[in-house]
């Protein structure tokens, strides 16, 4: 839903010097805007799993000790805190609590019931929501101007009102190579297929970025299918409809893919994990 931007909005909110703020043109707005304010960090970590780990939070409480370079604060824009493990969890806990005078973070996450009470307990959360069809049309048309409309059509009803997934859906090759698994593993969970989940998982060989990517893609697509299944109304496309799942199942599907991205986390054997994947989605879809 734009988080990493409005968190860079509210990052020049509290540095900016104008009169209006954010006034987008004194040299505070037009650094955070270029990404060269040195007092406004993204804190992010490439691993293998996509999980943010313990040895990131020792860095990020290191680095708060230094005082800002030009402002009176240091600002800390964490996505995905919902990739945090629990090492690394408790090892922020004692810094949100009571964090340095000079230090702001600003924390994103899909979902707050995503993140341990502890966090949740020692912040003040932002609900973003989703942009107008208008919205995302005029954005997707600046942003990709030459790709064809059908394309950017495409990625809108996808998207359901988020920019972010527009935007990946657009131009990260993982991502859209993975919306296919989404709509394989959709179809395998509506035909209640065993050997089709095993080979849709088989073919991530390896890969864990690619895992985590889809994942957190399928997990959108079932919010998605709950929401519909709420009467909410949602431009969910026909091959993500899951309408042999009854609204139980629906919710511990999503419970056990939300939980299951913390296995990536740890040593254990890739393609044990995968089946074990497999296993348990079909011991829940044909309960």
């Amino acid at each position: 839903m734009g988080k990493k931007t409005f968190a860079r909005w509210f990052a020049k909110l509290i540095l900016c010097k104008g009169e209006t703020k954010p006034c987008g043109v004194c040299s505070a707005c037009r650094k955070i805007t270029a990404g060269t304010h040195p007092d406004v960090q993204i804190w992010e970590e490439e691993t293998k799993s996509g999980m943010l780990s313990v040895g990131f939070v020792r860095d990020l409480r290191r680095d708060c000790a230094i005082l800002p370079n030009e402002s009176d604060y240091k600002i800390y824009i964490i996505p995905h805190m919902e990739r945090m493990n629990d090492s690394a969890f408790n090892a922020l806990l004692k810094t949100l609590e009571e964090p340095s005078k000079h230090v702001v973070f600003l924390l994103t996450a899909p979902n707050p019931d995503e993140l341990a009470d502890t966090v949740r307990s020692r912040v003040v959360p932002i609900q973003l929501y989703p942009l107008t069809d208008a919205q995302m049309e005029a954005f997707l048309t600046e942003r990709f101007p030459d790709l064809p409309k059908e394309q950017r059509e495409g990625a809108l009803l996808f998207a359901n009102g988020n920019p972010g997934l527009a935007v990946r859906f657009l131009s990260d090759p993982i991502f859209s190579e993975n919306q296919k698994r989404v709509e394989d593993f959709c179809k395998a969970v509506n035909a209640k297929s065993d050997y089709a989940l095993l080979k849709l998982f088989s073919s991530f060989e390896r890969d864990k970025k690619a895992v985590s990517a889809f994942l957190e893609q399928t997990l959108e697509a079932l919010r998605l299918s709950l929401r519909a299944r709420a009467g909410v109304q949602t431009k969910l496309p026909p091959s993500l409809v899951l309408d042999r799942l009854t609204q139980k199942q629906l919710l511990e599907l999503i419970s056990f893919l939300e939980e299951s991205r913390q296995l990536f986390a740890t040593n254990a054997n890739f393609q044990l994990v995968l089946c074990y994947l497999a296993a348990e989605i079909s011991r829940r879809v044909q309960a």
